[in-house]
């Protein structure tokens, strides 16, 4: 049987009382159906919210909180004013949306099933990945977006770990002492540790600059100092 600490007891505690400030704090969701557990610093949030952009903005408020060190969101979509609009409504907004948005190539493909969405394709560079999920994750109706989006196999690139490196030192927002970067084929694998979950997702969003890198492994560890 795992024993909690007193001492961690209390600041699970105080963290669970941050988070859910975090999350009052938060204009773009309302936190009212929300429930927060904390666990040896872990935090799982569950509860119903009614839309998709809400669902995120669960996980970004649980990740700018200090101290945190894994954010689980099992929070529930339930679109309860857009139950009007069907699977089919949904495909074309969709596809609307990707069509008009200047980032995302014509490459990239949804389909839409009980309002869950799917994109796939293949694109050149991970922001462009990125961009058709934020081009549909708000629309009204979606419960939820997988991404099955791939980059394209890309020429490598000489000095790819150096130049990760080189990215790491620029940041503002890493201490890159603490972080190692390797190349294997297409996939940099990131080991060493993180103040935050904050800085554990810079320090992958650098890491997709890097021209030669189809694949991130994140292999971090939040040790909040």
């Amino acid at each position: 049987m795992h024993r909690v600490s007193p001492k961690m007891a209390h600041t699970d505690r105080v963290l669970q009382r941050g988070v859910e400030a975090e999350l009052s704090w938060s204009p773009d969701l309302d936190a009212s159906g929300i429930e927060i557990h904390v666990e040896d610093s872990a935090v799982t949030a569950s509860g119903v919210v009614g839309s998709y952009a809400e669902f995120l903005a669960v996980g970004r408020a649980m990740r700018r909180v200090r101290g945190v060190t894994s954010a689980i969101n099992k929070v529930v979509v339930q679109a309860e004013n857009s139950r009007w609009v069907t699977d089919a409504d949904i495909r074309r907004i969709v596809d609307h949306a990707l069509t008009w948005s200047t980032t995302v190539p014509r490459t990239v493909k949804s389909r839409v099933l009980n309002r869950h969405v799917t994109l796939t394709g293949e694109v050149s560079w991970d922001f462009q990945r990125r961009a058709a999920q934020r081009a549909v994750h708000d629309l009204r109706g979606v419960e939820s977006v997988e991404n099955l989006i791939h980059l394209t196999t890309r020429t490598p690139v000489e000095n790819a770990e150096q130049q990760l490196r080189d990215a790491m030192e620029r940041n503002p927002l890493l201490d890159s002492s603490r972080i190692t970067a390797t190349v294997i084929d297409h996939t940099a694998v990131l080991t060493g540790y993180v103040s935050s979950l904050a800085e554990w997702e810079q320090a992958g969003s650098a890491t997709w600059g890097c021209p030669s890198v189809t694949q991130v492994d994140n292999r971090l560890v939040v040790r909040p100092y």
